[in-house]
């Protein structure tokens, strides 16, 4: 019986072990027929084009070069880890190459050889898609390049770098046809950086903490929808280039430096920005010679300007189209540089379509939603603060709204009858009551500077009277 027992216990303890998965004794590098590798170099290496590569769990060498048609797919995220010199991947002069599931890690910090995670050198129908690049330099470099798919990846750049000092997380260069979908960014310079880039989506990314989150120079036919940005010096900043569509997108808290600008327009022909909430920067929209080529349009219609310090910025060098928007809680509504008559027509004379401006109340005899008075711009009380910065203290608070009534009937301003909306809307256009939660994500904010303002002056009141009666 002792000895039947001991057969069943080595029986059942042999079957356990069996069930149980066999370890990777280490890392490993197999491709879709069964063979196995020393190293991912000598898969890309000796395997046929159109291979599949898994590489298994585990650090690898970086320094990678991709020079045919090939799929890596990482299994439970290996690391590809630069070492800090270089790319650690390079894609060259191939198409058809798939990349996912890998960490890319330390690449490179050389700018004169432009060391990235991923760089793309005239190659054509590449997918970088979810992987996470941190600690590199430029995150994903395209370079004279076509049908690029970037998806699902997360680039964090390298934090402890100033701002200036970092590169970009995806940096296009004379490419065409890149598709920017569903990444994250942090602590780079730019977002997206686009130079001479042509028909390029970027869509439902966000973007956290660095210079501009997405930055276009000299490019043409982007659609930017679904984004969300903030922590940046500019949201967006859209420079020298045409047929652009900036559609749905979150851009809020962009308040970096003396600049914190949402969107930032100089010099662009036939821009459309609609549809996008512009919440909580120092500047919502700064326009500037825009468009640049005459008989070309930009259009700003039905976005929610919120809780900036100013709401649009403009030149008297720029000609747009702005209607349909709701500016709420502005310190400044409209800032106007110059002091001749403005080419921005603030209403749509066909659909009789002005804006929305939350501080503004005026007649509505028809009740038909359109008050029968014209809005004028005109704010003495800011610029008076420009020139006493120290008074600054005062934005989004009580103590503001009083100071703006005494000023507005105190001064004549020489804005004055320069900033017309024909057609201004009573109730806001573009959000309903559930909109309104902006009030209540900004109110700690004029909280915070009011009530130590009170205090500071209750604290003053009994001084002045000798203190509290015992």
């Amino acid at each position: 019986m002792f000895r039947l027992g001991c057969v069943r216990i080595v029986i059942l303890t042999l079957t356990l072990l069996a069930s149980l998965p066999t370890p990777v004794s280490k890392a490993q590098v197999v491709d879709e027929y069964g063979f196995t590798y020393e190293s991912i170099g000598e898969a890309l290496e000796n395997t046929a084009p159109y291979t599949t590569i898994y590489v298994y769990k585990g650090v690898y060498e970086g320094g990678l070069e991709v020079r045919k048609p090939v799929k890596l797919v990482g299994i439970d995220y290996p690391i590809l880890d630069g070492g800090l010199m270089g790319s650690v991947i390079r894609i060259i002069d191939t198409s058809d190459v798939y990349i996912e599931g890998f960490e890319i890690v330390r690449s490179g910090r050389v700018y004169s050889t432009e060391d990235a995670g991923v760089r793309i050198d005239s190659s054509n129908n590449v997918t970088i898609r979810n992987n996470v690049f941190r600690d590199i330099f430029f995150g994903i470099l395209v370079k004279n390049s076509s049908y690029i798919y970037i998806y699902g990846n997360e680039i964090t750049g390298i934090p402890e770098y100033y701002i200036s000092d970092r590169m970009h997380g995806i940096y296009n260069w004379y490419s065409r046809n890149v598709f920017i979908v569903n990444n994250t960014f942090y602590h780079v310079k730019d977002g997206v950086y686009n130079d001479h880039n042509y028909y390029t989506v970027i869509d439902n990314n966000r973007f956290f903490y660095g210079r501009y989150g997405i930055h276009l120079m000299y490019s043409d036919n982007f659609k930017i929808t679904n984004n969300s940005i903030t922590g940046f010096i500019a949201g967006m900043a859209i420079m020298y280039s045409e047929n652009i569509t900036v559609r749905y997108n979150l851009i809020t808290g962009n308040r970096v430096g003396g600049v914190g600008e949402g969107l930032f327009i100089p010099e662009t022909d036939n821009i459309l920005v609609e549809y996008n909430w512009i919440v909580g920067n120092i500047v919502g929209i700064n326009i500037r010679y825009t468009p640049y080529t005459p008989g070309k349009f930009s259009i700003i219609r039905f976005n929610v300007v919120a809780f900036n310090y100013i709401g649009v910025n403009v030149d008297t060098d720029s000609e747009a189209y702005v209607y349909g928007n709701d500016f709420i809680e502005n310190i400044q509504d409209i800032r106007y540089i110059g002091y001749t008559e403005s080419r921005i027509r603030w209403y749509n004379e066909s659909l009789k379509m002005g804006n929305f401006w939350s501080g503004y109340v005026a007649y509505d005899s028809d009740n038909d939603s359109i008050y029968d008075i014209p809005f004028i711009s005109i704010d003495p009380l800011y610029t008076f603060i420009q020139e006493h910065r120290e008074l600054s203290i005062y934005y989004f608070t009580p103590v503001y709204e009083l100071l703006d009534i005494i000023f507005k009937y105190s001064f004549e301003s020489r804005l004055e009858g320069l900033i017309e909306d024909r057609y201004p809307f009573k109730k806001p256009v573009n959000i309903e009551d559930i909109g309104f939660k902006i009030y209540l994500e900004n109110i700690p904010y004029p909280v915070a500077l009011t009530l130590p303002t009170v205090y500071l002056l209750h604290r003053g009141g009994l001084n002045a009277r000798g203190g509290r009666r015992k």
